[in-house]
């Protein structure tokens, strides 16, 4: 049982990294197309219509995409005030009661953005756009993919805290740990 929570718990790890690093990639896109925009508009005088619509996908995907890495990494913003207040053992068990919460709603918005998605290729949808046109569920698969990660991970993070391995800054949960359960 250890042996496969720790290949499941590498796994995921491989599946958050990548959408990092799609995300990472996404990011460059877009600063490279709006750089060529502003060049077209500013010295040919032109514009290239794709440009915010690729954007537009890019700027609602990468946070999908990356979330559940920055929560491995504790790299995201955390209200501190009432945490620094309480002792750790009441601290840890809130810690504890918030992932759950949390993984519990991410949950829910896989489902949500699950079904409408599945709805969408179903119906065979298509986002009509000024510059072209892509079927919905190519753009929107990114949703449930974010919400499950992140529902995951807050899991991990829930079972980190009632162990008693609070991470510090940056300090990520290994999958052996995780496959402790």
């Amino acid at each position: 049982m250890n042996r496969a929570l720790h290949v499941l718990g590498r796994a995921f790890d491989i599946v958050i990294d990548v959408g990092a690093f799609a995300a990472t990639w996404l990011i460059a896109v877009m600063a490279l197309t709006i750089g060529l925009e502003v060049l077209m508009r500013r010295v040919f005088n032109d514009s290239l219509p794709w440009v915010i619509q690729i954007n537009e996908y890019a700027v609602m995907a990468i946070p999908f995409l990356a979330g559940a890495w920055l929560l491995k990494h504790d790299a995201h913003t955390r209200l501190t005030l009432i945490m620094e207040r309480v002792s750790p053992r009441t601290a840890s068990l809130m810690r504890v009661g918030t992932s759950i919460l949390a993984a519990a709603i991410c949950g829910m918005l896989v489902w949500k953005t699950g079904s409408r998605v599945w709805e969408g290729i179903d119906a065979g949808t298509i986002i009509r756009g000024d510059a072209f046109s892509i079927r919905q569920a190519w753009i929107w698969w990114v949703l449930p993919f974010g919400f499950a990660t992140l529902g995951i991970q807050f899991l991990r993070d829930a079972y980190a805290s009632y162990r008693g391995r609070n991470r510090v800054e940056g300090e990520v949960v290994s999958p052996s740990e995780f496959a402790e359960i």
